[in-house]
């Protein structure tokens, strides 16, 4: 069972708020800049496969834990499968 998260103080709200502010200015320059844009495309792609790993030897990890068999690929809705009325 997961611990519970402390509540935050009016203070680490204050910091949480100046922080995100700082993020979203940051964001904000990122995306009215085409060349950062551009250079940060292949680098969003490398983080989103890492990411994808991780979460499928995650999803590996959890079956080998738990016992459970990996789901087979379910039929698409389309094709043969469908009924002619």
């Amino acid at each position: 069972m997961a611990m519970a998260q402390p509540k935050m103080t009016a203070q680490d709200k204050k910091w949480q708020a100046e922080s995100d502010a700082r993020a979203l200015m940051d964001a904000q320059a990122i995306i009215s800049d085409a060349a950062r844009v551009k250079a940060a495309k292949p680098e969003i792609r490398k983080l989103a496969s890492e990411q994808q790993k991780k979460a499928n030897a995650a999803q590996t990890a959890a079956r080998k834990l738990t016992g459970a068999k990996r789901s087979a690929k379910r039929p698409s809705a389309g094709g043969a499968s469908k009924r002619k009325r």
